[in-house]
């Protein structure tokens, strides 16, 4: 049984299906089982594994919007870090979005 609706309080419950920070990336993994200090899960693509539950970190399955913000963030974040006269962020974050730097935002031209 696929549990679906975790809200990423706690820790996700036997039959979960939600990301897991594994192997230094974010995938999909289905949470089989724990106890007290261990879980078994089964991470995309691989097979059943277990360990400490504080070895891994675990997160909802995030949407397409949420992605897609995220990466937009993280675009925005690499712009700020680039950008070397700090008095002018926010002219540079403009720029950088007339530009299409940014993915999902675009500007619409009415002033």
């Amino acid at each position: 049984m696929i549990v679906q609706n975790w809200d990423g309080e706690s820790f996700p419950p036997a039959g979960c299906e939600c990301e897991i920070y594994w192997n230094e990336k974010w995938m999909k993994c289905v949470v089989i089982a724990h106890r007290d200090e261990q879980v078994i899960f089964r991470a995309e693509k691989h097979r059943e594994w277990a360990g400490h539950k504080n070895n891994y970190k675990f997160r909802p399955i995030r949407s397409p919007e949420y992605i897609a913000r995220d990466k937009a963030i993280r675009a925005f974040e690499e712009a700020v870090d680039n950008c070397i006269d700090r008095s002018k962020v926010l002219e540079f974050i403009y720029d950088t979005i007339a530009e299409g730097k940014i993915p999902g935002i675009k500007l619409d031209g009415a002033e």
